[in-house]
């Protein structure tokens, strides 16, 4: 068998970019996507966000299939948040996400920018190429 480093930054926003996110429900949609995501396979870097978005880094495994891992993702986090919320708050995601290819000796920079997200930011020194979801939705 060969050896396979296959790493992925992948980017999501909340519907309309609406700030629903609190810090009860970042601790508990962080770990139900690390649950979701190591439970396909796959291996969790980095996860983190903002009230709007969250970024998360995961090393692939051998087989891919990163629109069935989303989708297994954005359903159960929505579904798990708005049950939480007893429907009073509805979370749902824009349409699509981000996803890009991270070259092994770029990983520890991803890693990084994960991370100190709130502190990027506040001080206002984001990635606009990490930070857009590829959806026209505001």
């Amino acid at each position: 068998m060969g050896r396979w480093e296959i790493y992925l930054h992948l980017v999501w926003a909340t519907k309309h970019r609406e700030a629903l996110l609190t810090l009860t429900k970042e601790e508990i949609a962080y770990r139900a996507i690390r649950a979701i995501v190591e439970a396909e396979g796959y291996e969790v870097l980095d996860i983190n966000g903002m009230p709007d978005h969250i970024h998360l880094l995961i090393k692939a495994k051998t087989k891919l299939d990163i629109t069935y891992l989303m989708q297994r993702v954005k359903g159960s986090v929505s579904a798990l948040l708005t049950d939480i919320a007893k429907q009073d708050e509805q979370l749902r995601w824009q349409e699509g996400y981000f996803a890009a290819s991270v070259t092994p000796s770029q990983v520890p920079k991803i890693r990084a920018y994960i991370q100190n997200q709130k502190q990027h930011h506040s001080e206002q020194t984001t990635h606009s190429f990490w930070e857009n979801t590829g959806t026209d939705e505001t």
